[in-house]
């Protein structure tokens, strides 16, 4: 982990521990089942989307293309399995990641995504990253003026925090964009080739107990 984000991690303010989805590609889970050597229905479940993910500004307003819809069809994602608290399977008590090697494109581009004209933003999530707080000088949480950054100053001070450069990310947001396509045209028979788990929806476990 970059030494921002690490300390993050020890001190608790991490997106590790925050009770959103934890986004994968159907690659990401093939590289972390060949990572850990085993199965992918270990540690990922084909899950509906967290309370948090639905609270968010970018998921209200889709005002910009999202992995957020790719849950439109049933609001469902394909994630990695959680603690009771939300936080990653993966994280150590410690703060440092278990899978660092083989982490999801989400936590490799994070608190970055690309525009639609190819730009490298501010994620549509990410208001309340210590680094984006920290570099634009906005510690509100909640405020989302920050991610605009018209300039371009504050993300280029934040890619140095998280250890990347421009081009580095490019390269990262545009293998997430390939994979992206990938999940959604193939993500059906990866679940039933891999026997990923897909958890009842509460109202239909409440039909299936009258």
């Amino acid at each position: 982990m970059s030494y921002t984000c690490l300390e993050c991690a020890r001190q608790g303010r991490d997106c590790c521990r925050e009770a959103h989805a934890k986004f994968l590609t159907l690659r990401d889970a093939v590289r972390i089942a060949g990572f850990l050597r085993e199965p992918v229905n270990t540690f990922a479940v084909y899950d509906f989307l967290k309370d948090k993910d639905r609270e968010e500004y970018i998921y209200i307003n889709r005002h910009q293309n999202y992995y957020y819809d790719l849950a439109l069809r049933d609001e469902r994602l394909l994630q990695i399995r959680q603690k009771s608290d939300g936080s990653c399977i993966f994280q150590e008590p410690t703060g440092p990641c278990r899978i660092y090697p083989a982490r999801p494109l989400i936590c490799r581009t994070y608190p970055f995504w690309l525009s639609s004209g190819g730009e490298i933003i501010f994620d549509g999530c990410s208001s309340d990253c210590p680094i984006v707080c920290d570099v634009t000088g906005n510690d509100g949480p909640e405020d989302i003026a920050k991610l605009s950054d018209r300039s371009g100053v504050a993300r280029a001070c934040a890619l140095e925090r998280v250890g990347y450069s421009r081009g580095d990310m490019k390269k990262f947001l545009d293998q997430m964009m390939v994979e992206i396509e990938d999940y959604r045209e193939n993500i059906d028979a990866f679940i039933a080739e891999n026997r990923v788990d897909v958890p009842a929806s509460a109202s239909a476990l409440c039909l299936a107990a009258r």
